[in-house]
């Protein structure tokens, strides 16, 4: 969460009583979000910490630095309380890259591969957003039928978009690696 009483937006991690400089640039980011998927070696994420000539300067504790990247990474928000919902993602910073492109220069006039934004400036401009094709597809991904009568049309009409724009997990990779093994079989 960004701070207005404060001139600066944070640049660094605090890990067993020091602080340790941080590279705040989105694409940076980015990146660590896509890492932490795969879960690399912990020197895999040094690349945020800024460094002493060719050296990173980070924490000895390399997974207690790790726990305080990701909280960098993901800052606590107050707003909007979490009543129920759902655990299901619906966006992913690397398949939306299009539509995230796309829904900050419609909403902001901002081209993301010029910008030069800190994690949390790009963090608080996503969470703007509204009225894009990447909100639409969002709304989508998280329908929930509506019970009532009458709307088993527009509930089918809606699951079509949900499968159409569901995210690529990586269920779906293995899943489709296995199917393509299988029919490989038979040509």
């Amino acid at each position: 969460m960004i701070d207005l009483s404060k001139k600066k937006l944070p640049d660094s991690i605090f890990v067993d009583g020091k602080d340790y400089k941080i590279k705040t640039d989105f694409r940076l980011w980015l990146s660590f979000g896509r890492l932490l998927k795969e879960r690399p070696a912990l020197s895999a994420f040094d690349f945020l910490y800024e460094y002493d000539g060719l050296t990173p300067i980070c924490p000895e504790d390399r997974q207690k630095g790790l726990d305080e990247l990701v909280k960098f990474y993901n800052p606590k928000e107050p707003l909007p309380r979490v009543v129920g919902g759902s655990s299901e993602p619906v966006v992913d910073f690397e398949q939306d890259a299009d539509l995230l492109f796309a829904a900050f220069f419609q909403f902001y006039g901002i081209r993301l591969t010029q910008a030069e934004l800190h994690w949390h400036e790009f963090l608080a401009l996503f969470r703007g957003l509204k009225d894009t094709k990447l909100n639409d597809v969002m709304g989508w991904r998280s329908f929930k039928p509506d019970t009532s009568k009458g709307m088993e049309k527009w509930n089918r009409q809606m699951n079509e978009l949900k499968r159409a724009w569901a995210l690529e997990t990586e269920e779906t990779r293995a899943d489709q690696a296995a199917l393509d093994a299988f029919n490989a079989r038979f040509e």
